[in-house]
């Protein structure tokens, strides 16, 4: 829970920060939906909490519409046994087609993927 306030926290930080670039609409009304939700005004605990609780659903809401459309648009991740025993995984992103080794094919889902959603999010 503590992760979520933070993550809130700094998205409203930014999102003050952003109301000085240059925005789409569609940007500067995700932004506005984040800030009204941690700007309650002379909040009580309760209503920080649920501020926090209503800023982070606007948060989660957004990256799970991009990692769905990411999803329908790339597809995921593969992974095969690489002859010298490791394995490796590749996936499709904005950036281009990647390849990642690992140990284990779990790892190797897990690099590809943690890559995916970086990459689709803009990072």
């Amino acid at each position: 829970m503590r992760t979520r306030y933070l993550i809130a926290l700094a998205l409203a930080t930014l999102a003050r920060q952003a109301e000085r670039l240059p925005l789409t609409p569609e940007e500067k009304a995700l932004l506005a939906r984040i800030w009204e939700g941690l700007n309650p005004v002379n909040p009580t605990h309760l209503e920080e909490t649920e501020a926090r609780r209503r800023a982070w659903s606007v948060v989660a809401d957004e990256v799970a519409r991009i990692v769905a459309d990411g999803w329908d648009e790339y597809g995921a991740p593969t992974v095969a046994k690489h002859p010298s025993g490791g394995f490796f995984a590749h996936y499709e992103g904005p950036n281009g087609e990647r390849i990642v080794e690992a140990s284990s094919k779990r790892e190797a889902y897990r690099k590809a993927r943690r890559g995916w959603i970086k990459e689709v999010l803009g990072g």
